[in-house]
């Protein structure tokens, strides 16, 4: 297939506040050209990148250290875009039933163009990418399929999921299928996995690399586990969950939290609030469910309505209070971050609690040991404590 482009153009735009490409606290980049697309979406991997697209023209911005604006126009309408890795993917008509898929390197702006050869019709309002190829929409019957090409175009395997699959999307360099049912799977070579839920109709949108944020959750691709976050956005950043209620979208790259402004201004900064992981209302991993303090038994239902009854550490059902670490549910154990003492609040006996933990004078285990763990890096230690010393 010839080259359908027509033009690239490529603008740097280099901050002061950066020095020698590392960001020292915050910095402001300009991306006005992504205001003339009619959708934009975001990809955090190794670097954060914004794209979209408009008619005929597929524009992908990309922020690390400097930042760098490719446009590329092809001679067809452009139905779906994706980015994975260090690239963004138009989708776009060649004919009435024919397609052609634009590999855009977001690094450098150089771009290559091919022909989809597919013997099934192809529903082309998604598409998502990994390292090895794309992923579209197939219809064969009932429910829509999923088909993979190789960067030739040519089909390379094919996948069922339960109910069909009702959109594709791209993480980090993965490839990631909704099915029917609200079932996400990653898409591999030759098998899709299964890898978390949510919703089939579910607004989706990048929250870093492993990470999603849907209607008011963070997800980890991984493994499974959410957060409610309750904002607009949310990313995953170093210290845990970074929210925000401004701005038209958000992701993480490397460290950074990066939010794409309404004026189409793009503000970095790093992820160094003490309060990052602690101001996360609610996250769920396995049988625990970790609150931050101040959490009601109400709060708690509306998170989970599922959740129909609340116990204390007597195994008695209570309502209108806070939470308590040692509270459960019918299936799931409570842990306040911080409330080492069962208490329900941060004070200064748990600290003192911590401190005897640190010189071996301690007997804290089960969820208390857990609580201990306040900003969810894995290990007890004196951040903890600080941070808990704080509240």
């Amino acid at each position: 297939m010839c080259k359908r482009a027509l033009s690239i153009l490529l603008c740097g735009f280099f901050c002061a506040f950066f020095s020698l490409g590392t960001p020292v606290r915050a910095a402001v980049f300009d991306l006005g050209e992504l205001s003339t697309c009619k959708r934009i979406f975001a990809c955090g991997n190794s670097a954060a990148y914004f794209y979209g697209y408009t008619g005929t023209t597929v524009i992908s911005s990309r922020i690390s250290g400097d930042c760098l604006t490719s446009r590329v126009n092809v001679s067809g309408a452009i139905y779906a875009v994706t980015h994975s890795g260090r690239f963004t993917y138009a989708l776009f008509a060649v004919s009435n039933t024919d397609y052609g898929v634009i590999r855009l390197n977001a690094d450098s702006g150089d771009y290559s163009v091919f022909d989809i050869h597919s013997d099934s019709e192809i529903d082309p309002q998604s598409i998502a990418a990994s390292e090895n190829g794309i992923f579209l929409l197939s219809l064969n019957g009932i429910y829509r399929g999923v088909t993979g090409f190789d960067l030739n175009g040519n089909k390379n395997c094919s996948y069922s999921l339960p109910r069909g699959c009702e959109r594709l999307f791209s993480n980090g360099s993965s490839a990631y299928a909704i099915a029917g049912n609200g079932e996400l799977y990653r898409l591999g070579r030759s098998n899709a996995v299964y890898c978390a839920k949510t919703t089939y109709d579910a607004n989706i949108s990048d929250a870093g690399e492993g990470y999603i944020y849907s209607d008011g959750q963070l997800i980890s691709l991984s493994n499974g586990s959410t957060v409610y976050c309750g904002t607009r956005f949310a990313a995953m950043g170093k210290n845990g969950a970074i929210k925000s209620d401004s701005g038209l979208l958000m992701t993480s790259a490397d460290g950074l939290i990066y939010l794409l402004n309404s004026d189409y201004t793009c503000t970095v900064t790093d992820d160094t609030q003490d309060t990052a992981q602690s101001e996360s209302h609610l996250s769920r991993e396995g049988t625990d469910i970790f609150l931050s303090a101040g959490t009601t038994v109400e709060q708690l239902k509306n998170m989970y309505p599922e959740i129909k009854t609340v116990y204390n550490k007597n195994g008695n059902a209570v309502t209108g209070r806070t939470v308590c670490t040692g509270y459960s549910t019918d299936s799931l154990s409570v842990i306040v971050l911080g409330d080492v003492d069962g208490s329900g609040t941060l004070s200064s006996r748990d600290v003192k609690e911590l401190m005897r933990l640190q010189i071996g004078d301690s007997q804290l285990s089960g969820v208390f040991l857990k609580a201990a763990d306040f900003n969810r890096d894995g290990q007890v230690d004196n951040r903890d404590i600080l941070l808990i010393a704080k509240k």
